[in-house]
């Protein structure tokens, strides 16, 4: 199963979309429905007969032309290619796979968006064992400014150096730890692509800093909690079967076969998960993958309108994207008139250039120049609404989060932003070894055709109007389960 295809997959079942956009009382409006202007979206490429070289070439001029956010992002593709060929070239000569895909996560890694992937051949097993080892602690920085140990596992290295919850670590390889951070690879993340935000990617390098290969050292200052002078240790990382890195990682608890669950909190608000705006499953058994998630959800409006509560939490932390036609339409439950949601700009092989288009299941064009509008849906949910997100909302889900924001009524609540990558997913290339290489070919744009939401100089998403505090308290909390983020959206609502 491979859910890094679904984001931001706009061309589903041409019934299931024509059916939608009835459904959502007009939100596909375009100001021409069809043309005979030439369009086509770029074929996937297939470069599983080349040598690794001959693929790397032809992987380079595929992304390199199609890529969406090249000028937005200031993408310099040819130091991209100069710093990475020379390394596939000489990864071929040593017959050397393990470098091979080593040269091609440094390439896409070159790419500040969350979704450019590299899944297949031996990806999983790399990451796997590559973050199975560690220095027996988790870091992570606070409001103060400070970096603390947050996580400290019982016997493990940092322990039994004399480390404890809520140290300061001052220094980190004999570097002071803002340069330890600042020089820290995150090549091998436990993800299929790189963060697309600054933010995201310090939270990679605070957890990378101390997931490490087993027997490596490295010295660490720390300060004790509450004053006293500062310790220096040599710490050796030693297996640990994943738990620092389990114990660090961003709040994600979607089922596939439950994207959308319910429920009355014990405090009189409603609470309203949102895993996708897709159902994975339906898709995969070639079923619409839409209505079911907008049934779903609202069966869940009319529970929360008919009991009359006082607020709704909406949950889309590590949401996984899907249809933007679905995400204005779900929006719609919490709108009185009709509103502009984006473009969609897409990348057109024939011509070079990104187009304003709407495109049917066989790539025919329906309409030119398309805004994608917010309806009004019933039932109508007029209270206070609180999104919690973090940087795994990714895609389609960030554009409910910008939805909601944008109302009166609406805030989005978080430790941190979204991720930071809107655009519109489908290119795909399969190199040798059956890796598979994706990113976005398609932009969303605002009113004013701008790309919204992609990052920028590292900073995109939708950013918290209510920022959770990140004390030393709530974050040993959040490591070990405390959903604290939701508790401090219910004590949101309480203030009001």
């Amino acid at each position: 199963m491979d859910l890094f295809k679904l984001f931001r997959f706009h061309l589903f079942i041409k019934i299931a979309v024509l059916y939608l956009c009835l459904l959502l009382f007009g939100a596909c409006s375009s100001s021409s429905s069809s043309s005979s202007e030439p369009f086509q979206l770029q074929p996937a490429g297939d470069y599983t007969l080349m040598t690794w070289t001959e693929a790397f070439d032809a992987l380079h001029a595929q992304f390199s032309a199609a890529y969406a956010f090249t000028e937005w992002k200031g993408i310099d593709w040819e130091t991209m290619k100069a710093m990475t060929r020379p390394k596939i070239v000489q990864a071929e000569a040593d017959g050397d796979e393990i470098a091979f895909v080593t040269a091609l996560r440094e390439y896409i890694f070159f790419l500040p968006d969350g979704h450019v992937s590299m899944s297949g051949g031996e990806i999983v097993d790399l990451l796997t064992t590559k973050n199975q080892c560690s220095f027996g602690a988790a870091i992570t920085g606070l409001d103060n400014g400070r970096v603390v140990a947050y996580v400290v596992t019982d016997g493990g290295p940092a322990a039994e150096a004399g480390i404890e919850l809520g140290d300061e670590i001052v220094a980190w390889g004999g570097l002071p730890i803002a340069e330890a951070l600042a020089a820290q690879s995150i090549l091998w993340t436990y993800s299929l692509g790189p963060p697309a935000t600054n933010e995201h990617r310090l939270l990679k390098k605070y957890q990378m800093l101390v997931i490490t290969p087993e027997g490596s050292q490295s010295t660490v200052t720390f300060r004790k909690d509450g004053g006293g002078g500062d310790q220096t240790v040599t710490l050796t990382a030693t297996d640990d079967g994943g738990e620092i890195l389990k114990k660090s990682s961003l709040w994600k608890e979607v089922d596939i076969h439950n994207l959308v669950h319910y429920r009355l909190l014990s405090s009189g608000y409603g609470y309203l998960f949102l895993g996708a705006l897709l159902d994975v499953v339906a898709y995969q058994e070639g079923l619409d993958p839409l209505t079911p998630i907008y049934d779903e959800f609202k069966e869940a409006i009319q529970y929360f309108t008919d009991l009359d509560v006082p607020g709704i939490i909406v949950d889309l932390r590590a949401n996984m994207g899907g249809s933007d036609s679905l995400a204005a339409g779900l929006s719609g439950f919490f709108y009185q008139a009709p509103v502009f949601y984006e473009y969609q700009n897409f990348y057109n092989d024939i011509t070079g250039t990104f187009e304003n288009i709407l495109l049917d299941d066989e790539n025919e064009i329906i309409g030119r120049n398309v805004a994608l509008n917010i309806s009004p849906q019933t039932p109508h949910y007029e209270g206070p609404v609180i999104v919690i997100v973090n940087p795994l909302t990714i895609s389609s889900g960030e554009g409910v989060a910008m939805a909601i924001q944008n109302l009166p009524q609406g805030q989005v609540l978080g430790f941190w932003g979204t991720n930071g990558s809107f655009g519109m997913t489908g290119g795909e290339a399969t190199m040798p070894g059956d890796y598979k290489l994706r990113f976005p070919y398609g932009q969303s744009l605002n009113s004013n055709r701008t790309v919204q939401l992609d990052s920028r100089n590292g900073v995109g998403g939708v950013h918290p109007d209510i920022a959770v505090p990140r004390t030393l308290e709530n974050m040993v909390a959040y490591s070990n389960g405390e959903d604290v983020e939701l508790g401090h959206a219910v004590q949101t609502l309480q203030d009001l």
